[in-house]
């Protein structure tokens, strides 16, 4: 089965048995076409690198693992226990993706369960628009984003290889917390000028404390400002949204947001 899909996850003192949910639903949705895996462990401690490594034996073949550390290679980085931004470390993954040389690059966070078939049905979707699918809180029940809930987040985003590395993640957000992920899709979006969100792409969110939000929301409004700063508002934020852009609801369950004076990247 030749690849044509570079996933890249990112963890950091994650639990073994979250991950390996993630991957085994990962390596379940494979249908016909199929996949490289690239994993970057962003600083874990020796307990979780220690249970990773199982994770790794069992898996060789299959992933690319990279082990990295944003503290210790940008030590100016805000973080709240060792926790901190993921844009550097995402960053290294999309760099080891982009030397796989595949037509398409899925970024999928390392919480986050597939449901059979999502990414072959994001694949049939794709036609160079982003896609995104329907994501969901294990325990909540909550509805992160979906057609009908605009919030064109990171938990699974499927798009051109060409157009993920050219836009990256902005490191300035290494001085906060969260919001990288909305600088990074309103970018992309600017550049490819089409996202589609697909209900039938089912993923379902393994939830768990937030640790982003733990210190009092400091390293958040850190990084609230500084976008404000860059867009005038917060990208894709109800009631503050800073982008223009058009909805249409193609079919049920499909919303399709367009920008008609982007230029997309081709392969």
């Amino acid at each position: 089965m030749k690849p044509t899909t570079a996933v890249i996850l990112s963890v950091y003192n994650r639990p073994a048995s979250v991950l390996v949910q993630t991957l085994a639903a990962l390596f379940d949705s494979r249908d016909h076409e199929g996949f490289r895996v690239v994993v970057v462990d962003d600083g874990s401690g020796a307990k979780h690198r220690s249970e990773y490594r199982k994770i790794r034996r069992a898996l060789d073949s299959e992933l690319v693992w990279i082990e990295t550390s944003t503290l210790a290679a940008r030590p100016e980085t805000y973080h709240i226990g060792g926790h901190n931004n993921p844009a550097y470390c995402t960053n290294l993954a999309i760099d080891a993706a982009r030397k796989l040389r595949l037509p398409r690059m899925l970024l999928l966070s390392s919480d986050v369960i597939l449901e059979p078939h999502a990414i072959a049905r994001a694949q049939s979707n794709h036609s160079h628009s982003i896609v995104l699918g329907r994501v969901v809180d294990s325990f909540t029940r909550s509805v992160y984003c979906a057609s009908d809930k605009i919030w064109p987040m990171c938990w699974f985003v499927l798009a051109d290889s060409a157009a993920i590395d050219h836009t990256r993640f902005d490191e300035m957000y290494l001085r906060g917390m969260a919001f990288e992920d909305n600088d990074f899709m309103a970018r992309m979006f600017l550049l490819q000028g089409s996202i589609r969100i697909d209900d039938s792409i089912q993923c379902i969110h393994q939830s768990h404390p937030q640790t982003a939000y733990s210190d009092r929301l400091h390293g958040f409004k850190i990084s609230e400002a500084y976008t404000r700063q860059k867009w005038g508002g917060i990208p894709f934020r109800p009631g503050d949204d800073c982008l223009t852009y058009s909805i249409e609801r193609e079919r049920e369950g499909v919303a399709h947001l367009s920008n008609p004076k982007a230029k997309p990247l081709t392969p």
